[in-house]
């Protein structure tokens, strides 16, 4: 056997299978990746409709749900944070609790002691990312494996720039589960956006944030679904289950 012959086959074989999946992996991201065609169609689209959006999601690949433990509030570690007084009203839920500060807080608070309050609350572990400022408002969402899950949040309320209100909610995620399904482009999305009743009745002019999130469409479930989060004209905000393209209330 020409062993020279063989091992030169096998080298060229192996390079043209490395070429080969090179290939594939490309095609691949390109079915479930936005063209820049595609972004201008859609940007384009929402100008005649009188909606400006500065970004656009590209990538929209096939995705699980996600499960949760049933977590539940460690209710003496949150009243061992904020000592309750006549000041202050705080409501427990199944998975969070709700501060309320009858006059507002006399200390200005600043985002830094927001920080501060959520480093206290929240698993060591568990990873807060800054969300979005609407006025008077600051809000820091879960972020796991790279995704937002929306309903595990802890918000700050201001009034004249002194702590009115702290929100907080969170289940411990377990994993992703189940088949993966294809998803609805984005740019779908934003059509599905512009013909929306509510975007109609608010009269939507602009698009603060568009997010793809894990949301949970039924709160009894330990279970988030895929969806895309639109927030528009500073104070509203429309989901889309992005199974179905249908949208939903917050």
């Amino acid at each position: 056997m020409n062993w020279k012959l063989a091992k030169n086959f096998c080298l060229f074989l192996l390079i043209g299978l490395n070429i080969f999946l090179f290939i594939m992996l490309n095609v691949s991201d390109r079915k479930y990746k936005l063209s820049d065609e595609q972004i201008s169609a859609i940007i384009n689209l929402l100008d005649k409709n009188n909606i400006k959006c500065e970004n656009v999601i590209k990538k929209f690949k096939p995705k699980r749900q996600l499960k949760f433990f049933d977590t539940k509030i460690d209710t003496e570690k949150i009243k061992k944070i904020f000592a309750a007084d006549k000041e202050k009203i705080l409501i427990f839920s199944d998975y969070g609790f709700n501060l309320k500060f009858l006059t507002p807080s006399q200390k200005y608070v600043d985002e830094n002691d927001c920080k501060k309050i959520l480093k206290k609350v929240k698993d060591s572990a568990t990873n807060f990312k800054r969300d979005y400022t609407v006025k008077n408002k600051i809000v820091y969402r879960q972020k796991f494996l790279g995704f937002i899950v929306f309903d595990n949040f802890m918000s700050f309320t201001f009034e004249n720039g002194f702590l009115k209100e702290i929100s907080y909610s969170f289940r411990q995620p377990e994993n992703f589960f189940g088949s993966a399904f294809e998803i609805y482009p984005p740019d779908m999305i934003l059509y599905e956006f512009m013909k929306n009743d509510d975007a109609l009745k608010n009269d939507a002019y602009y698009i603060n944030k568009f997010d793809f999130v894990y949301k949970f469409v039924d709160s009894q479930k330990n279970v988030a679904s895929p969806s895309y989060s639109i927030s528009y004209n500073d104070n509203y905000k429309i989901f889309f289950d992005a199974f179905s393209g249908n949208s939903f209330s917050p």
